[in-house]
């Protein structure tokens, strides 16, 4: 198991939307699924999408949450069925569609 920190959020504040978040611990297993890449993030920074989505506005967000919409990384793992698509080591933008 690969242990990371996530900043998730379950509620929303109109008036202090940073005030909701919170930082936890989380594991992944040791391999990804056949239709999964595994990317270590580099750098996720403050969108102001994310501000939105804490405060409410933003419609589809399912609390609780995980707080982040983009960032870059690198992949370090390729499910069986994406190989052909992506590699190890390779360097990506990520763009969260949840």
């Amino acid at each position: 198991m690969t242990d990371f920190k996530q900043v998730i959020y379950a509620r929303f504040d109109m008036e202090d939307p940073h005030s909701v978040h919170e930082v936890t611990k989380a594991s992944l297993p040791d391999a990804v699924s056949d239709d999964r890449v595994l990317v270590q993030m580099i750098c996720a920074p403050v969108h102001p999408c994310d501000s939105l989505c804490a405060m409410g506005i933003v419609n589809g967000v399912n609390l609780p949450t995980i707080g982040g919409t983009e960032g870059v990384g690198v992949i370090k793992q390729v499910g069986a069925a994406l190989g052909n698509k992506w590699q190890v080591g390779q360097r990506v933008h990520v763009a969260a569609n949840y």
